[in-house]
């Protein structure tokens, strides 16, 4: 009996030491390695029933840094495969609430994830974020001064994580893309002579939803790339770039972020139109 007990706490040992290679993984932005060491650990507990039953903490472990690996990676259905196997494992876990919303808002389920949040009951840690959703929630509603009120609270619990918006008039950050656009290159100007390019508040669920597209979208080009085109496509179908303010004020801290932002967002569909990748816009010192 005693080996017995040996053996189960050298599975418990080596489960519990591969769930920390994975938070460090996370933590250093290697999700791809995470998810593989995270498989690891799911492995080798199906292989030991026994440890896997009866240490059922472990189980709800592994499969939320699963979940979370996946998340990462963008695979945001996978994530919600593992935050519902976590309900059958223990449906009373205090923090699925939060992490399968914020999954669901991904996935474009706003409806759900705002139920979700609305009966989480946060803990410390996920308080800031259940604000931070509830905002973002808002936003797509149109609610936009309710948007930032709730951003500020997150802000104030957290601004580390969630800092605050950096907000401007829509005249003017139409005028910083229109500096960025003039500041081009004349051949790539020429080459976007069809393209309609638009600054918009936030991406149009009913537009714009889809597994390849995340709420948070900075910007996105929809057309067929230069290369791609035939000889006698018409004009009048015009390519076009949007680019989403409110999303682009999210993940800068002030006015000359915003403007390095909004030229890096643009670059970046450009480069979709004209079919050049991360390192074809850096050759021509577009980056």
């Amino acid at each position: 009996m005693a080996h017995e007990h040996d053996d189960d706490k050298d599975v418990y040992d080596r489960v519990a030491t591969l769930l920390d290679e994975v938070d460090s993984r996370l933590d250093e932005g290697h999700a791809d390695e995470a998810l593989e060491l995270a498989r690891q650990a799911q492995k080798l507990l199906d292989r030991h029933e026994k440890v896997k039953k009866k240490e059922t903490d472990l189980q709800v472990d592994t499969h939320h840094l699963l979940a979370a690996s996946h998340f990462e990676l963008g695979d945001i259905a996978s994530a919600l495969r593992e935050y519902q196997t976590i309900r059958k494992i223990d449906p009373r876990d205090g923090e699925l609430d939060f992490w399968e919303a914020r999954a669901l808002f991904h996935a474009w389920r706003f409806d759900e994830a705002g139920k979700l949040l609305q009966r989480h009951k946060p803990k410390p840690a996920t308080r800031a974020g259940q604000l931070r959703y509830q905002a973002l929630l808002a936003d797509f509603e149109g609610e936009h001064g309710k948007a930032d009120e709730l951003f500020a609270k997150a802000a104030r619990e957290n601004p580390d994580e969630y800092p605050e918006p950096a907000r401007l008039p829509v005249d003017e950050v139409q005028r910083m893309l229109e500096e960025v656009l003039a500041a081009l290159p004349r051949d790539v100007r020429r080459a976007l002579q069809n393209v309609d390019l638009s600054l918009r508040s936030l991406p149009d669920p009913k537009v714009h939803a889809s597994p390849d597209v995340d709420p948070l979208v900075l910007g996105l080009y929809c057309g067929t790339h230069l290369l791609e085109k035939s000889g006698d496509a018409i004009a009048a179908d015009l390519d076009r770039i949007d680019v989403f303010q409110r999303n682009v004020e999210l993940v800068v801290a002030d006015k000359d972020e915003l403007r390095e932002e909004l030229k890096i967002t643009l670059l970046h569909e450009i480069g979709h139109h004209l079919s050049w990748d991360e390192d074809g816009l850096a050759e021509r010192g577009l980056n």
